[in-house]
């Protein structure tokens, strides 16, 4: 990935659940836009996050993606072959915005389980909002994509 240049990636997600004798299976679509900056940064934008071909139409799963989506665009700065989040400070800014609107629009226990969730997991400090976006599968594979292996044949996964 050289400096100044802007990927675009069409991603796939399926999800299988199964629940005793129910099966089901999701898909969720969604584009990402890198863009590897000169300073070591690397940008992740995300854009038309869909579920089965489809806008969002569940309250609650809109409520959930409303949340998720604040945290894009992330800013990393590559060190030594790790993902360093770089813009802790304005993802929690967009956070607490999102936040305000959600619950000026939204209350319940719906909205109060999934904001608690999702805050206790994303504004405790910088160090738990990393933890939580290096949870996603395409930040694993970025990070697979610039770990430096101890030697040719050894290279460490996570998941």
């Amino acid at each position: 990935m050289s400096a100044g240049s802007t990927y675009i990636f069409k991603i796939l997600h399926t999800i299988k659940e199964e629940l005793f004798d129910r099966k089901q299976e999701s898909h969720c679509t969604y584009e990402i836009e890198i863009v590897k900056h000169y300073n070591s940064r690397i940008e992740i934008k995300r854009k038309n996050f869909k579920v089965h071909d489809k806008e969002i139409n569940s309250k609650f799963e809109r409520i959930a993606h409303a949340y998720n989506d604040a945290i894009f665009p992330v800013l990393f700065e590559i060190k030594e072959g790790n993902f360093l989040l770089a813009n802790f400070n304005e993802i929690s800014e967009r956070i607490t915005q999102r936040d305000l609107e959600l619950k000026s629009r939204h209350q319940g226990p719906g909205l109060e389980h999934i904001r608690n969730d999702f805050l206790s997991q994303t504004t405790k400090d910088g160090y738990a909002m990393a933890e939580y976006i290096g949870s996603f599968a395409l930040i694993r594979m970025l990070l697979l994509c610039v770990e430096k292996p101890e030697n040719a044949n050894n290279y460490h996964f996570t998941w």
